[in-house]
């Protein structure tokens, strides 16, 4: 598939790109989330040698092309930034890349649930995401739409997987818990978590579907949905946690409390750094695409995190 034809199928979707850019953000009840199924649409592609190409019956895709959503300002660069920030932390993450086809700005995730061999034959994983570990309907993906709580899901993990898997795997879904929350990542439900299954063997995917709510705060009277898609020992809301909830999302998982609280300093530690280390190299990028007040924005919540997480953190306490 030619990026012409790839510009077409895009446009063949059901987002209407030729409509203005939108100057605002898309308005949201304090009981939705901001990235609403449905409204970011997404083609699977194979690259070969740098081109792209439509598959058919049994062939495998390789990539997941996802413009941004229309409504939401630099959404589909907002996700890449996000997972590339969320990386430079030290957490395993599918690799993206961001391009603009023919003016249509987009994501690219590279498939990690694929093996390309050397002759260019692709081989497909098998994976399941936790609604589907768990054996429940997608819409009970949200906690707060009476889905499980993030215990439930470490509790499957443990029951499931190779000796030694199940530790591993829970400590990786603890970091995509603890890194939603330092980088505003909302909407990381469960079905934005994978296993990988191969033989008897179980491992956690890399994250993937990361974007941050940051950029989009503070608009006026525009309302967006700013609490966690999965709780934190009973905790929901951004800026908001402390040590006791900290040590009570521990007990939930099944792991010991300080470990838990010194693998969330060392994250917040590593905050500030991870941004600077991303977008400085997206430098001309985000002069290009009109991003620099959207990065200031998401920048000054980094910090507003980072802050106040290093204040309670200081007092010993943290209650």
């Amino acid at each position: 598939m030619t990026i012409r034809l790839f510009q077409s199928a895009i446009r063949r979707s059901r987002i209407d790109y030729a409509q203005p850019p939108p100057t605002g953000i898309q308005s949201a009840s304090v009981d939705e989330h901001w990235s609403v199924a449905g409204q970011q649409g997404k083609i699977a592609l194979r690259n070969r040698n740098g081109s792209w190409f439509s598959t058919t019956g049994i062939a495998r895709t390789t990539h997941i092309i996802k413009p941004g959503i229309p409504t939401l300002p630099h959404q589909a660069f907002n996700e890449h930034i996000t997972m590339r920030i969320v990386e430079a932390m030290g957490i395993p993450v599918a690799h993206t890349s961001f391009h603009i086809f023919d003016g249509v700005p987009a994501i690219i995730s590279e498939r990690y649930d694929r093996i390309v061999s050397a002759n260019g034959t692709v081989t497909a994983l098998h994976q399941e995401d936790f609604t589907q570990a768990l054996g429940i309907p997608s819409s009970l993906k949200y906690e707060e739409h009476n889905g499980p709580t993030s215990n439930a899901y470490a509790e499957m993990l443990r029951k499931h997987g190779l000796p030694g898997q199940a530790e591993s795997n829970i400590r990786a879904f603890t970091d995509g818990i603890l890194a939603s929350y330092l980088v505003g990542a909302t909407d990381s439900h469960a079905k934005n978590y994978s296993l990988l299954l191969d033989g008897a063997s179980v491992r956690l995917a890399p994250l993937y579907d990361l974007a941050s709510v940051f950029p989009y705060l503070g608009h006026g009277k525009q309302i967006i949905d700013a609490t966690l898609a999965m709780d934190i020992g009973g905790r929901r809301d951004l800026l908001q946690l402390r040590r006791k909830h900290l040590e009570r999302f521990a007990q939930r998982m099944g792991l010991d409390e300080e470990s838990v609280i010194l693998r969330f300093h060392t994250l917040v530690d590593r905050l500030p750094e991870a941004f600077d280390s991303t977008v400085q190299p997206a430098h001309d990028v985000i002069a290009s695409i009109g991003a620099q007040e959207f990065i200031d924005s998401y920048r000054k919540r980094i910090m507003m995190v980072y802050d106040d997480a290093m204040s309670w953190m200081a007092s010993r306490k943290g209650q």
